[in-house]
C-alpha cells in the first residue's frame, strides 16, 4: 500500500568503533529512543535491540557500518487485522448473496467493513509521522557517529 511501515539506515564509519565509542552509542541509544533495550556481541559483530527496532554494528572492508532498522509493529498488525476483517466481510457478502439472503446479512456485512476499513486506517493514519520521527533519530544518530570527537550532544527525541 505504499505505507512506511518500516525504516532503515545504513551508515558507513569508514573506520573502527572502539570498545568505548560502541558503548557511548548505546548509551545515545537508549537516551533517543527512551528504551533500555539488550545489547549482544558476536566476534566483530554488535547489536543493541528493543522490541522491532535493531542497530546492528558490523565489520566492512574500511572499518565498520552501522545498521539501523524498525518497523512498527501495531501497525502492522491493525492493518493485518482489517484486510483479515475486508476478507471475511467478502466471504460472508458471496456466501450471502449466493443463498439469497444479503437483505438479512447486510447489517453484519456493513459492521465487519466498517471495522475493516477503521483498522485499516488506525493503522495507517500514524505511520507517516512515526516514520518521519525514526528516520530523523537514525539520521541525527548516524550523522554523530560520522563526525569528530567531542562534538555536540544529540538531543533526545521521543515518539
Amino acid at each position: 500500500m505504499g505505507l512506511p511501515i518500516g525504516v532503515a539506515r545504513t551508515v558507513n564509519l569508514n573506520r573502527r568503533l572502539t570498545d568505548h565509542e560502541w558503548e557511548q552509542l548505546v548509551v545515545r541509544l537508549r537516551e533517543v529512543f527512551d528504551a533500555r533495550g539488550t545489547t549482544r556481541s558476536d566476534g566483530s559483530f554488535r547489536q543493541w535491540t528493543n522490541g522491532n527496532l535493531q542497530v546492528l554494528l558490523e565489520p566492512t572492508e574500511s572499518g565498520h557500518r552501522l545498521r539501523f532498522r524498525t518497523v512498527h509493529g501495531a501497525a502492522r498488525a491493525s492493518i493485518g487485522a482489517g484486510l483479515a476483517a475486508l476478507g471475511v466481510t467478502a466471504t460472508v457478502a458471496i456466501a450471502t448473496a449466493v443463498s439469497g439472503h444479503v437483505g438479512d446479512a447486510m447489517p453484519g456485512i456493513a459492521f465487519l467493513l466498517a471495522a475493516g476499513v477503521g483498522m485499516i486506517l488506525n493503522g495507517a493514519l500514524r505511520l507517516p509521522r512515526w516514520a518521519r520521527l525514526r528516520g530523523s533519530q537514525m539520521d541525527a544518530l548516524g550523522a554523530h557517529m560520522t563526525s569528530p570527537p567531542n562534538s555536540a550532544p544529540l538531543s533526545r527525541g521521543l515518539g
